[in-house]
């Protein structure tokens, strides 16, 4: 029997621990700190994050621009709202009582909205704020 070809039992054992082991690798690859399903996750949010900050840089432009052009924003925050194509239920949207008020529009994410997470992120408002001496300013929303 002595001549028999087959796999011995050492090299089968060889081959299941080689195996673990790249198992292991790819479980850590895929889970750890630092894996791919984490890294997705963070693109996501950021992605999340920077589309909030876009939308509400859009609305301020345009009220801004109604401001310089027209003398008057798209109307209360409802209208604003629907004039620039976010909504006030994704969006905390506060008018000033004119254009000359010391703020005249902020926009935020709106707590339980669809960008609820960063409700609290202050680089996430968008302002226009009115000073006598200087004129209007522009706060933008930001992505860190």
């Amino acid at each position: 029997m002595r001549n028999q070809r087959g796999i011995t039992l050492i090299a089968l054992v060889i081959t299941i621990i080689v195996l673990l082991i790249l198992a292991g690798v790819s479980i850590a690859m895929l889970t750890g700190d630092n894996g791919i399903l984490t890294k997705s996750n963070e693109a996501k949010a950021n992605t999340l994050k920077a589309e909030a900050a876009d939308k509400i840089n859009l609305a301020i432009n345009a009220e801004y621009a109604n401001i310089l052009a027209d003398k008057a924003m798209s109307g209360d925050a409802a209208a604003i709202a629907k004039a620039n194509g976010i909504t006030t239920t994704d969006f905390e949207i506060t008018v000033g009582a004119s254009i000359t008020d010391a703020t005249v529009l902020t926009i935020a994410p709106k707590a339980g909205g669809a960008y609820g997470d960063y409700s609290t992120d202050t680089e996430l408002v968008g302002k226009i704020t009115y000073a006598a001496g200087t004129g209007y300013t522009i706060e933008k929303a930001e992505v860190k």
